[in-house]
């Protein structure tokens, strides 16, 4: 299975040149505001994304999958029906359990935040034991989470994956 894996379009997926692949993978900030016509402008994008199933997951730009998720899913697909959005969920393609979560420890005024501790760690409990590619919007602590060389990985993610 050849998975193809982005994230941070922030409204320019257009000029992204998508390798073809079997599983497409966004993790969140397809949005640079939040606007439900960045949504369906992305959905309408992804029709023509050499990928058989495509995963998205929202991130902290995404607020409609959060303040009116009904909306935002149907801005999603209204074009493209075969897309799977994952919030704390998961789904199993050819035997592989994909598990999506958009939370990130909490930062500035952004979605999806959840304070470190005992709050996020309750995000990371729900992943399933038997997740075998886990999509998050932020990474664990220590994996590549510098941004602009200070670290924002969540350690509580880094202990539930390990």
């Amino acid at each position: 299975m050849k998975i193809i894996a982005i994230a941070d379009t922030h409204g320019y997926h257009q000029l992204v040149d998508m390798p073809a692949g079997d599983v497409l993978l966004v993790a969140g900030d397809i949005c640079s505001y939040g606007r439900l016509e960045d949504i369906e402008d992305f959905g309408t994008w992804l029709l023509d994304q050499p990928c058989r199933h495509k995963i998205i997951i929202a991130g902290n730009h995404d607020g409609p999958f959060q303040s009116n998720n009904d909306s935002a899913l149907q801005a999603l697909t209204r074009v493209e029906p075969n897309i799977t959005y994952l919030q704390d969920s998961s789904v199993n393609i050819e035997g592989v359990t994909f598990y999506g979560s958009p939370w990130t420890p909490t930062f500035m005024n952004w979605y999806f935040m959840a304070d470190r501790g005992s709050t996020i760690r309750e995000k990371w409990v729900m992943i399933p034991e038997n997740t075998d590619v886990l999509i998050t919007h932020g990474p664990p602590a220590a994996i590549l989470d510098n941004v602009r060389g200070i670290p924002q990985g969540c350690a509580d993610l880094l202990e539930r994956i390990q």
